[in-house]
């Protein structure tokens, strides 16, 4: 047993986990209220500008936006925060099981490269991991195809988009990123992953960076989603 492996161990017996949902010992979310959980997972496939159901879109250049579950499901909002801020990995555990369980079954057919959004190197360090990457690595390992964390990266330092509002994200966000490698990108299916995506500020920002080097498609995945993305 490692460190890391000895650490989990004693923190589940000095702070045990209590079911998010109804209380009882053992785990964040206890069998019967996962299996509950999960009956509300639903598999979207819309216009990631108008958010139209993407096959019936009519925008010029329709990129398709997947997602799995809403972030006003209260559960799936908390279990994101205990992953994200509190590194509790067993809730980005039920993520990625929710994942293998939902992922369209086109993604094994067709050869993709899975591209993380690119989180600040400062924030990463602090937090120890980019659930994002986390995200794309486990798509790429249970589909049979190929994610790359480090081929976006961020210029400079942002402040924290969580704190800002719809217009305020963009102006922040705005040439923050650049491809350190666009060769990988031409022709490449590119799909784009994120843990969330409530304005799309972040995924706008991503389809700027990699479109001038000729990607042969480009699509946006995120386990949840806010009500309504405000791209303009």
């Amino acid at each position: 047993m490692n460190t890391a492996s000895r650490f989990s161990w004693l923190t589940k017996i000095l702070f045990p986990h209590y079911c998010l949902s109804c209380h009882k010992e053992g785990s964040l979310l206890c069998q019967t209220c996962e299996e509950q959980f999960l009956q509300t997972i639903t598999l979207k496939i819309q216009c990631l500008f108008c958010q139209k159901i993407h096959l019936s879109c009519v925008c010029k250049t329709s990129i398709p936006c997947i997602t799995f579950c809403s972030y006003n499901n209260p559960l799936a909002s908390q279990l994101l925060h205990l992953w994200k801020y509190q590194n509790i990995h067993e809730s980005g555990e039920m993520f990625l099981n929710i994942l293998t369980q939902k992922s369209p079954s086109q993604f094994t057919t067709q050869p993709t490269l899975f591209i993380p959004t690119p989180m600040n190197a400062m924030k990463q360090r602090l937090r120890g991991f980019s659930q994002s990457a986390i995200i794309a690595k486990h798509l790429a390992k249970i589909t049979g195809n190929h994610h790359n964390s480090h081929l976006l990266t961020r210029n400079f330092r942002l402040r924290s988009q969580a704190s800002l509002d719809v217009h305020q994200r963009y102006r922040n966000i705005k040439n923050s990123m650049r491809c350190k490698n666009p060769k990988k990108i031409t022709n490449q299916r590119i799909i784009i992953v994120d843990d969330v995506i409530t304005s799309g500020s972040t995924v706008y920002e991503v389809i700027k960076t990699i479109t001038p080097h000729a990607p042969a498609s480009i699509a946006v995945l995120a386990v949840l989603h806010g009500n309504n993305l405000d791209f303009w």
